[in-house]
């Protein structure tokens, strides 16, 4: 995998766009997640809601990790 392409991939992982989602915007970004699940946890503690956040930006990083493999990379999470 190019450099180039690799850069882009982990920028669509961590970075995507919002989406719309039951008539509201919905973002993913990974930045987003992480205040997210910060939020959740201080008003809900171990609500599902926070296990679902903390799941999609565990995936996030994951996606991140298999990519930068892919060109080379050595990362910390498998």
């Amino acid at each position: 995998m190019e450099p180039k392409a690799a850069l882009e991939a982990i920028n669509r992982a961590l970075f995507p766009p919002p989406r719309q989602e039951q008539g509201m915007m919905v973002s993913a970004d990974a930045c987003e997640n992480l205040l997210g699940v910060r939020i959740d946890l201080e008003r809900f503690g171990g609500d599902p809601v926070c296990v679902r956040t903390i799941e999609r930006v565990q995936q996030q990083l994951l996606e991140v990790a298999a990519v930068l493999r892919k060109a080379g990379f050595e990362t910390g999470l498998r």
